[in-house]
């Protein structure tokens, strides 16, 4: 976006809040300099939240002879209680973004925002044509290498002291073991499946306490905490990162072991997928770091992904209650159960990693 006064949006910005609408502001006429322009609703994007989140591309029409000026990204959050998200990206835009930027990774810029008496909160944002989504195994390569890069550069920039960033963890939400116990009683596997799987699980959550301290201990970095194909997309030669509004402090191959699990069909830590991606990702990320950084990373990455795998009990359960007793919805169970049994293995075998190597002792239960 190139060619759009900063006075164009002031006016935009100033249309937007005098319009009092809790919807995104369209077809607003914007009288500025002596001319008067529009703000056009193009299209809107699917959004996880609609309720309280639209995400919208705007023209910005000169209306005495109807001519495109540019385009830009409207993105309004809808007031929550708890709704952080929206300042929390505002925050990275004004103080962060422009500190992050590395070859190969493009950041939008923020041109405007205001935030409304009600709670709701506008962001005006560079808008990015011809973006398209990761598919080919080069491009999830190249992602990782960027997300290595970019991890690197923020942790040897020490770009971690804003009070407003959260601290990230390991630990998972605690109502999974529920769904997770509602999830085995589900899949068809034995009792004495269901029993080995139930008590890995298990003994993983028992000793999130020392693995987060063996975590805390791991590289820190500023990660984008969101990072998948919707968020990360091939423009040019680069790649765009969007919707920072889970931006926080984490370490480093967190982002990596979220972009692998959204990534891969069978995101596994010792796959030759995984064991590439994590190489890339150390490629991007030791030019900035005074030691190898790859036993960290692949420890944090490995119990990172265990993590993102059992976040995503809810999403499953959902699928077992769709899934019909033909022989269709039976094969679906039946790779659930599979995936989910690798799953609980690996977590245990996640504690026994990432605390084996350091001064952690676990006891002779994960032996």
């Amino acid at each position: 976006m190139g060619n759009c006064s900063t006075s164009i949006f002031s006016g935009l910005i100033a249309a937007a809040k005098q319009s009092g609408s809790d919807v995104v502001p369209r077809d607003i006429p914007l009288p500025v300099d002596g001319k008067s322009y529009m703000l056009r609703s193009r299209q809107s994007f699917k959004v996880a939240y609609p309720e309280r989140r639209s995400v919208w591309v705007c023209d910005l029409i000169r209306l005495d002879d109807d001519t495109e000026i540019d385009t830009v990204i409207v993105k309004t959050f809808e007031p929550l209680p708890d709704a952080k998200a929206a300042p929390r990206e505002l925050r990275f835009y004004e103080s962060l973004r422009g500190l992050i930027e590395v070859d190969g990774l493009r950041i939008p810029k923020l041109f405007g925002a205001h935030g409304g008496a009600d709670g709701m909160a506008q962001l005006f944002l560079e808008y990015f044509d011809r973006l398209s989504p990761i598919s080919s195994a080069r491009d999830i390569n190249r992602g990782a290498f960027v997300l290595g890069r970019m991890a690197g550069h923020c942790h040897a920039a020490k770009l971690l002291a804003e009070a407003w960033l959260p601290q990230n963890s390991l630990i998972p939400q605690v109502q999974q073991m529920t769904a997770f116990d509602q999830l085995l009683e589900a899949l068809p596997l034995s009792a004495d499946e269901k029993s080995e799987v139930f008590e890995s699980y298990l003994q993983f959550l028992t000793r999130l306490a020392d693995l987060n301290a063996e975590y805390a201990g791991q590289l820190a970095t500023l990660c984008h905490g969101d990072i998948g194909p919707r968020n990360l997309q091939v423009h040019g030669e680069c790649l765009t990162a969007l919707d920072w509004e889970a931006v926080g402090v984490g370490r480093m191959g967190d982002d990596l072991a979220q972009f692998a699990a959204r990534m891969l069909r069978e995101a596994d830590p010792q796959s030759p997928e995984s064991v590439q991606l994590i190489a890339a990702y150390v490629a991007g990320a030791s030019p900035y770091v005074s030691h190898d950084p790859t036993d960290s990373i692949r420890r944090v990455f490995h119990a990172r992904l265990i993590v993102e795998k059992l976040g995503q009990v809810n999403a499953h359960m959902r699928r077992i209650h769709k899934a019909q007793n033909g022989a269709a919805g039976r094969h679906r169970l039946r790779k659930l159960a599979g995936l989910y049994r690798r799953v609980a293995l690996r977590a245990r075998e996640a504690v026994r990693d990432l605390s084996g190597i350091a001064t952690i002792a676990l006891g002779a239960a994960l032996t």
